[in-house]
């Protein structure tokens, strides 16, 4: 599983050198760093609800954000 949160980390990275405003990319990696325990995920996901204001997911990523803010 760590292997593949690499790959997929190393994806998204690619896609936002290429565009720094891909909301999936900034979302997916949001959601890895947060699965990972990271609270950068916070900015990743606040970036995403930005570019995303009226998201279908906007409750669940609300929810996450949330969440990644209490990680220590």
């Amino acid at each position: 599983k760590r292997d593949d949160y690499i790959v997929a980390l190393e994806a998204y990275d690619e896609a936002l050198k290429q565009n720094s405003s891909m909301a999936q990319a900034l979302l997916g990696k949001g959601r890895i760093l947060f699965a990972q325990g990271n609270k950068q995920a916070v900015d990743y996901l606040n970036q995403y609800l930005q570019l995303e204001p009226t998201a279908e997911n906007k409750n669940s990523v609300e929810y996450l954000l949330k969440k990644a803010n209490e990680l220590p």
